[in-house]
């Protein structure tokens, strides 16, 4: 199966007109699992500024078509720079519902996973009700339920994280 790609996908132009020296190019940049594809096509080089784009398109395509795609089941496991939780999946949200005279302020641990491509499902878990540290677990333990749900997954590698300490509780 043969896929479009958007015609400035992964491709960014490049124009400086410096005092000493002017560049004029395309940056191919892109990243495939841990691995980072850079090369610039500049239009001196080239020839043209339309030749410079081709060159850079063409290497572009054969970069996305020789390397091996992540699958829902690997994007899925992939742990974030940002995830505070400890897994994928597993968000804390503070939700402020300010409908009334006060405002009024729910944390909640919520639970993200798709057993079907196209069909989300969610679990919520009180911070008030739980507690923290329970609600993070219930949250945990419903996102590996649901993962189990996903036709392919190997789950032998996850394990209930216990990366989150009560020094981090949030403030109310």
């Amino acid at each position: 199966m043969k896929m479009k790609l958007p015609g400035m996908y992964g491709i960014t132009r490049i124009d400086v007109n410096g005092q000493e020296r002017a560049v004029h190019a395309y940056r191919v940049s892109i990243q495939k699992r841990n691995k980072k594809f850079v090369k610039y096509f500049t239009d001196l080089r080239s020839g043209s500024r339309a030749k410079a784009f081709e060159e850079a398109k063409a290497y572009r395509d054969k970069i996305v078509r020789t390397t091996k795609p992540f699958t829902r089941a690997e994007i899925s496991n992939s742990v974030k720079t940002k995830n505070k939780s400890g897994m994928v999946g597993v968000t804390y949200i503070v939700k402020i519902n300010d409908r009334g005279r006060k405002p009024l302020k729910y944390y909640y641990w919520k639970a993200w996973w798709s057993p079907e491509a196209g069909k989300p499902k969610t679990a919520a878990f009180s911070v008030n009700k739980y507690g923290y540290e329970g609600a993070l677990e219930l949250a945990k333990k419903a996102r590996l339920k649901g993962l189990k749900e996903m036709k392919g997954l190997d789950l032998s590698f996850l394990k209930l994280s216990k990366l989150r300490t009560k020094t981090r509780i949030h403030k109310r």
